[in-house]
């Protein structure tokens, strides 16, 4: 199987996966679950435009440039997740804001540095630029899993979400570090985040596919004896 077979048939999963993610929040997770709706869409729209554009001169641009748009958008919806768990905690909202506001900051300064002191080339500096990002919603990642797990919450499908996303982050800093170091690396580095990507993909078609149990009323208390 040649290269671009080969790519026709991963894009070709990945879009089939979007599509039946976006059905399967469309049921009734939309209002909860937005940020991430819209990070499907994109996800979908990128591909096919990629997909479309595939051997053309300007591929390799276009393609890093979604690339970071993708994980904008990725940190975009760690932060909506981490705002709908902690503000609705009156004892952490506080928290939860300046999470938000940090974490923003620390993706500004990091996009900041890789596209304002460039690398080499144009290839090397988008994937610094990534990495970084990854890095910073990563870690974001991990601090909500945990506030999540210490207020005990019984959210299991946000739970899951929030692990598969963790999988996604770490891959893609993993990833995106391997293809820096050197180009002898950067077909594994591909497969990391190949599969992290379509690992996250399955977990959260598990998360949505789960119908929550329904809550069985409490048995009424049974009748007094009577008197005989």
């Amino acid at each position: 199987m040649n290269s671009q077979v080969f790519n026709f048939v991963l894009t070709g999963s990945a879009l089939a996966c979007y599509a039946y993610l976006l059905h399967l929040i469309l049921k009734g997770q939309v209002r909860a679950y937005l940020a991430l709706f819209l990070n499907l869409i994109v996800l979908f729209l990128s591909n096919v435009a990629e997909l479309s554009l595939y051997n053309t001169p300007i591929y390799a641009k276009v393609f890093y440039i979604d690339d970071l748009l993708r994980q904008a958008l990725v940190f975009i919806l760690v932060i909506s997740l981490v705002y709908r768990a902690l503000t609705t905690q009156a004892d952490k909202i506080w928290l939860g804001r300046w999470l938000i506001i940090g974490a923003t900051l620390l993706a500004a300064i990091f996009i900041g540095w890789a596209l304002l002191h460039p690398d080499r080339t144009f290839i090397r500096s988008m994937t610094n630029a990534v990495r970084n990002l990854s890095v910073t919603a990563m870690v974001m990642n991990l601090i909500l899993w945990m506030l999540l797990l210490s207020s005990r919450t019984f959210d299991r499908r946000l739970l899951t979400v929030i692990s598969g996303l963790g999988i996604q982050m770490a891959g893609e800093a993993i990833g995106q570090s391997l293809r820096l170091m050197t180009p002898a690396l950067t077909p594994y580095g591909n497969f990391v985040l190949i599969l992290s990507h379509f690992l996250c993909l399955a977990i959260w078609i598990s998360a949505f596919r789960q119908t929550p149990r329904p809550v069985r009323p409490p048995a009424p208390p049974a009748p007094p004896p009577v008197a005989e």
